[in-house]
């Protein structure tokens, strides 16, 4: 599936902004059928100017009209639109969306973990979506519950994601660990303060693996095309080996996959009918080179910071 990437990051620098503005043009028209560019993602980062003697209302007033413009531009190409929100330090990012009239079914918000009961009901109103990453919610300077429970609760379409890759793992199997463990903290945890045990839970392993799977696919409206094993599908599949001794011997495979688990455990991944990962290992001549690019790129790294 193609991948589209631009930081609409360059207010100042408008003649590089339209530049990146043109090649994105081309690569949807490029890669997806004509008038439904499927499968394609637009990545925005909104940046104000760091001219100091702007005052704090021209800094705002940049933003309006920086968000404003990154919103029309994701929707002239029919692209969903990737927003981070709900972390600590950053109040209100929904309730101001909300006000520039920008909400909408294409927006993803990535975190959510600290929304207000409001923001998360404008996210369900709009149509809206949730991408949770446990990992950095957990983690990271957020330090925060996943949106988990709150958003599922209103029906808004979440899904599993890991979010800054040098900061955490990078495979769904921990993010459905983790997301699991914060819910069921965070659900029981007014009456394990008053030291009652807790009979049920709302949420389990199956939830989980949906979360991860065709809830994630419907966070992007992707849900006709992956998410699941259906005839008319593309063919993504991933198999888990659990024949290794730490999985054999457990009578629900969905437990025994999402509580015990990991990328070792992956046998074979098809992508998009592909086979790009065999006999627990990846497949093609990429793969070296790709390595010999990153150490390449550590090492000029290294000497350029003295690490």
């Amino acid at each position: 599936m193609q991948r589209c990437t631009v930081a609409a990051a360059l207010r100042n620098l408008p003649t590089a902004r339209e530049s990146i503005a043109a090649v994105m043009r081309h690569q949807v028209m490029a890669y997806t059928d004509p008038g439904k560019p499927r499968g394609c993602m637009i990545v925005l980062a909104v940046t104000t100017s760091t001219d100091r003697n702007h005052t704090v209302h021209e800094h705002l007033a940049e933003w309006r009209l920086a968000t404003e413009d990154d919103f029309r531009f994701a929707r002239e190409l029919g692209l969903p639109i990737s927003v981070h929100v709900g972390m600590a330090g950053f109040p209100g990012s929904v309730d101001t969306l909300d006000k520039l009239g920008l909400l909408g079914p294409d927006v993803n918000f990535a975190h959510a973990a600290r929304l207000t009961e409001r923001e998360f009901e404008l996210i369900a109103a709009s149509g809206g979506t949730i991408a949770l990453c446990p990992s950095i919610d957990m983690g990271m300077a957020m330090a925060s519950y996943p949106a988990t429970g709150r958003a599922l609760a209103l029906g808004i379409p979440t899904g599993l994601a890991v979010d800054t890759t040098t900061a955490a793992g990078t495979d769904l199997f921990s993010e459905m660990r983790i997301a699991l463990a914060a819910e069921r903290s965070r659900a029981n945890a007014e009456a394990v303060s008053r030291d009652e045990a807790v009979e049920t839970v709302e949420l389990d392993q199956r939830d989980m693996l949906r979360l991860a799977t065709m809830d994630a696919a419907r966070t992007w409206h992707l849900q006709d095309e992956v998410g699941s094993l259906t005839p008319g599908k593309r063919a993504d599949v991933t198999i888990v080996d659990l024949r290794t001794p730490h999985l054999d011997g457990f009578a629900d495979p969905v437990t025994t996959m999402v509580l015990g688990a990991g990328p070792s455990d992956v046998e074979t991944v098809i992508a998009g009918g592909e086979v790009v990962k065999a006999d627990g290992a990846l497949v093609g001549a990429h793969i070296g080179r790709a390595r010999e690019l990153m150490h390449e790129s550590r090492a000029r790294l290294r000497r350029t910071w003295a690490v």
